[in-house]
Order: C-alpha cells, then structure tokens, then sequence
C-alpha cells in the first residue's frame, strides 16, 4: 500500500493513516488497499468549519478481485483561532448518519412511505470515522476524520454562493428541507423518547460563541458607521442586545415547530444532480456539524435570507415560504402525524418571530458568502480572511445590496423586531 504523506503535485500535506484499517470496517476484513492520493477539495477560503480534503482510491474487496476506484471525501481537524471542539463537532457530524436518519428510517417503515426517495437518500454515504488512531482513545486527535462518499465525481454540483439559486433549484432545496424536518417533527411525537437522545446530542455545541460575539458586534458598528445602513441601526442594536448572552442557541423557540435543524443550511451545503437529459433529479444535504434542537424556521429564514439568487427573491419570496409549508404539511401527513397543530396561521407567526432573531446571523453569513476566494490562499492568508470577515472590516459591494434587499423585505413584512 502506498502511504500518502505528500502530493507532490498539490503539495498537500495529510496523511491518511491506517486508511485500510478504516474501510475494512464498512468494506470488510479482506479489502486491500492498493494506492490512494490526496487533494483538496475546496479553496481554503471556501470554509471554516474543517479541513475538506479529497482522496482518489484504488481498491480490491478481497486480494483475488479486480482493483476498483474509491472516490472519498475526508472531514478533519484544523486550525484555527476560535474556539473550537472537534471531538463534539465530529461526534454531532458521525451521529447524524449513524444514529438520527437511522432512526428516521424506523419512521418511514412504520408508517409505510410510498413516495419513493427515501430520507437516507437525502445525505451522502458514510464510509468510515474514527476520532484517533487509538480506539480506546474517546477525544479527537490529529487523526481524527469522517470519510464521506465524494459527490462531485459522481455530476452532483453546488449552486453559485455569490448569484444564488433559480427558481427550479430553490422549489427542490426548500421541499428537501421540508422532507428533512417533518422526519424530525414526526420522530418528536412517534417517539418521544428516542428523540430525547437525540436532542441531548444536538445540544452540544462545537464552536464557542466568541466568533459569534464579534461577528455580530461588527455587523452592528456597520450598522452604526455605513450610511447605506444607518436608518436600521436601532432595530439592529435592539435584536443584539436581545440575542446578547445566546449567541450560539435559538433565544426563543416555538412549539410544535422545535425539531432537529440543520444549523447552516445554505448554497454551499446543498448539492444537485441531473439526470442525461439535463434535468434536476436529486439532492443532497451535507455538512451536519452545526445541527441543533430548534425551530424550523431557523433554517428557513437562513436560506431564504442568503441563497435566493434576484430574480426567486424579489419574484418568488413568499411563493417559496408556500413551497416548504405545503411540503411540510404532506410529508407530516404521510408519516401519520396528526396536522391540526400545524396550521398555517401559527405557522406564519412562529415565522415572524424567528425572522427577527436570525436577521444578524444573515448578515454575518452574506459578508463570507460574498467575498473573493483565492483559490492559491495559504492557511494562513485563510486565517486572516476570517478574522476581516468576521469584524467587517471588509465588506464588498455585493455583500452590501444583498443585504439591503434582505432588510427591505423585513422591513415590508414588519420582521425587523426583537
């Protein structure tokens, strides 16, 4: 087997130790391991959470078969100078494909669903994790990593972070999403108490605050110091000082809305696919760090907020809202849940009330999601995009009407509130 320490062709620098052993587990005791190369997947620009590399393997399930290709992805620690913990962030991301679509396929089976995907196909396949070389070891090392089917060599693809998504790209995420937490509605009320494990799980938290506090302190100075801005700046400083102290949770919460959320669902964690004619026939949700024990409407306001591209947002913006509650509404029906407390009025003002909230995250989030990458970024030059993204002290001209178009719509729908 070769042993991968550098790419001579990337110059990147990971080794995959003990990559065998790891796969034998999903692959079984007789694979071998013939060769493999590492990449990376994404400019270091392009993400924060951890480090995304690729790894183009070369297989055989047992030494007398044929070699095969193995196109993987690996998630693993990096550095960075906010807190974070990897051991609860890798724990959150493994338990997410382990235990909690297991349990939502317990749901599907009981309830006989007829309608073809199932919810395990709304994630990519999960081939190995380990949090260290040493199995006995129960914290994250170095060699800590999850192993993820790569969907890009397979024509899955991520919309455009900086335009947005189209109208036909935006009706299959928003009725994905709806799939995603009505499973998590109903395994609330089917099962009430496997779903308490779960919540105990989704309640733990990777990254400390502090990278929020000055994030939302720079969007409120911006708010303070831009003239583009300076007429919303109370209503602004207002919801900050409410969200003060609960940066990293959901300040207030909605029953029956409260569910397993994905945390950061946006372009760059969604990915499509087509089919040979050209059409749109699937979907994927990845990157399950952040999820957490919140209201729907947390992941609703945030992707409506950021990845509409101009022409769905200013055309189609309450046509989307009808879009995921509908869905909402008849994958709940399917999965036998009992409709009368999801009415669309009180749906409609568990949605008000969580706009407000999440206006300061959408802003933070559309400053990183509309800045220059470059693709040639060293780690460090990485760490110093983050820290000016993080402040404001660079904004672009994008950033800034995006974000205006955003408060406009708050402002026109009375959301601008604390």
């Amino acid at each position: 087997m070769l042993s991968q320490k550098k790419d001579k062709s990337t110059g990147i620098e990971y080794n995959c130790k003990e990559l065998e052993r790891l796969l034998r587990k999903k692959f079984g005791e007789e694979l071998v391991l013939v060769n493999y190369k590492v990449d990376n997947l994404i400019a270091l620009g392009e993400n924060f959470g951890s480090k995304i590399l690729k790894i183009d393997a070369k297989i055989q399930l047992s030494k007398d078969s044929k070699t095969e290709n193995l196109y993987m992805i690996v998630k693993t620690v990096m550095d960075t100078d906010y807190e974070v913990d990897w051991t609860t962030l890798l724990r959150k991301e493994i338990f997410m494909y382990t235990h909690i679509i297991t349990q939502y396929e317990k749901i599907e089976v009981q309830s006989g669903w007829k309608r073809g995907n199932d919810i395990k196909s709304i994630v990519p396949t999960l081939y190995g994790h380990r949090m260290s070389l040493d199995e006995n070891r129960s914290t994250a090392d170095q060699d800590a990593l999850i192993l993820l089917e790569n969907l890009k060599v397979q024509g899955y693809y991520i919309g455009d972070k900086k335009i947005g998504l189209d109208f036909e790209h935006s009706t299959l995420t928003l009725k994905s999403l709806a799939k995603f937490h009505a499973f998590g509605l109903a395994a609330k009320r089917h099962y009430p108490s496997d779903f308490d494990l779960i919540k105990v799980q989704s309640d733990l938290v990777g990254f400390g605050s502090r990278a929020l506090e000055v994030g939302y302190a720079g969007i409120v100075n911006l708010f303070k110091t831009n003239p583009l801005f300076e007429q919303y700046s109370d209503c602004i400083e207002a919801i900050a000082t409410c969200r003060k102290d609960v940066w990293d949770v959901n300040p207030v919460s909605h029953e029956p809305w409260t569910t397993i959320i994905h945390g950061d669902f946006w372009t760059n964690n969604i990915m499509f696919h087509k089919d040979e004619l050209g059409r749109l026939d699937d979907l994927k949700i990845i990157d399950f760090q952040t999820y957490r024990f919140a209201d729907v409407f947390v992941d609703l306001v945030y992707f409506l907020g950021t990845s509409l591209n101009e022409e769905v947002f200013s055309k189609h913006f309450d046509e989307m809202i009808d879009v995921y509650y509908m869905e909402l509404v008849s994958v709940l029906r399917d999965l036998k849940v009992d409709l009368q407390d999801f009415e669309r009025k009180k749906f409609d003002e568990g949605f008000k009330k969580d706009a407000g909230m999440e206006i300061l995250r959408c802003a933070v989030a559309l400053n990183f999601f509309n800045s220059d990458v470059d693709e040639n970024a060293t780690e460090e030059d990485r760490l110093e995009l983050f820290d000016k993204l993080i402040k404001c002290r660079s904004v672009s001209e994008q950033f800034s009407k995006k974000l205006l178009r955003v408060l406009q719509i708050y402002e026109e729908k009375g959301w601008l509130h604390y």
